[in-house]
């Protein structure tokens, strides 16, 4: 009698691989707290409404919202498929807090080159350290967008905020993931 061999695959999930690369940036980017970035999932909507109900709680939550890296959801998912048990393409934003009467050379001083830049390069470095992901090491393969005074897009430009705070952002849009079983 032949005895059947189950293998048993754990589940990896997108958005935990994307979080423990949040935490190894959190380690070099604010290496005394290891608070900073932080991180959040979701839809649009729901991001927003968890930074509002922060800002509206008269704690000192209304101060940790900020920078923040959040991987957007619904995301395309393959799934399974031959080495692989996710293969994704993902948006990700990193998001710093800014003054809305900035103009542009004072964004790319204030918000872009202080804090999201580095923020992106910490994130794709370890990203491409994480043990198990499979990303391009030569090129990333999604799009980067910089978004200054990140806000609807209207006829003369930027029309109100997407969020409720005035914010910049760096997107990356259709990341290809690449995780291993």
């Amino acid at each position: 009698m032949a005895v059947e061999k189950v293998i048993s695959e754990s589940i990896v999930n997108v958005v935990d691989v994307v979080g423990d690369v949040v935490e190894m940036v959190r380690y070099e980017y604010d290496p005394s707290l290891s608070e900073k970035p932080y991180y959040l999932h979701g839809h649009p909507l729901e991001i927003v409404n968890i930074l509002k109900v922060k800002t509206e709680s008269g704690s000192e939550l209304k101060f940790k919202k900020y920078p923040l890296i959040v991987l957007l959801e619904d995301f395309d998912d393959d799934g399974p498929a031959g080495v692989f048990a996710n293969r994704a393409k993902v948006d990700i934003l990193f998001i710093t807090h800014t003054n809305k009467d900035y103009n542009a050379t004072q964004r790319y001083t204030n918000s872009f080159d202080a804090v999201l830049t580095p923020l992106y390069d910490l994130f794709v470095k370890h990203m491409k350290r994480k043990t198990g992901v499979h990303i391009d090491h030569q090129k990333l393969n999604g799009k980067v967008v910089n978004h200054l005074f990140w806000g609807k897009k209207g006829l003369y430009g930027n029309e109100g905020s997407q969020f409720d705070d005035f914010i910049d952002c760096k997107e990356i849009t259709g990341l290809e993931l690449k995780i291993y079983r």
